[in-house]
């Protein structure tokens, strides 16, 4: 299922919430900003700009350490999004530092899979893909 999300405070958060295992969050503003706090993960999730926009959607976090948070079995897709890690301009004390945890202690679970399309990181003060505990990822593609 294809959910359509416009930007605004918490709404990709929202909609990541309301979404099942391999839903498709569809970003809708060109250049529109998306403000949202830490997102942890717990299912396979795709956010993507909608087609035709003029400027990517901007993703931002004004009071956590990261974009997303993966916590157990998922694979997680971004593709055409910026994604800031600099909101001071939105309260924030710090820009973020990473863009994608990856947090699991189960080492049952499957290894996780992050695919990145057409997609723009800039200030985050560390790594892009920080690797937690016994945090197993199968593969990171970027294209």
């Amino acid at each position: 299922m294809v959910h359509y999300v416009a930007a605004g405070d918490s709404t990709l958060r929202d909609a990541i919430e309301l979404a099942a295992d391999g839903d498709i969050i569809e970003l809708t503003t060109s250049g529109g900003t998306y403000v949202n706090p830490d997102i942890t993960l717990g299912k396979s999730i795709t956010v993507r700009a909608q087609e035709g926009l003029i400027d990517k959607p901007i993703l931002k976090n004004p009071v956590g350490s990261q974009f997303f948070k993966i916590n157990t079995t998922a694979s997680l897709t971004l593709k055409g999004l910026e994604l800031d890690g600099d909101a001071t301009d939105l309260g924030a004390s710090s820009v973020l530092k990473y863009s994608l945890i990856v947090d699991t202690d189960d080492t049952t679970l499957a290894a996780i899979t992050i695919n990145i399309d057409d997609c723009v990181f800039h200030e985050s003060t560390d790594k892009l893909i920080k690797l937690y505990g016994l945090s197993v990822v199968d593969s990171v593609n970027i294209h």
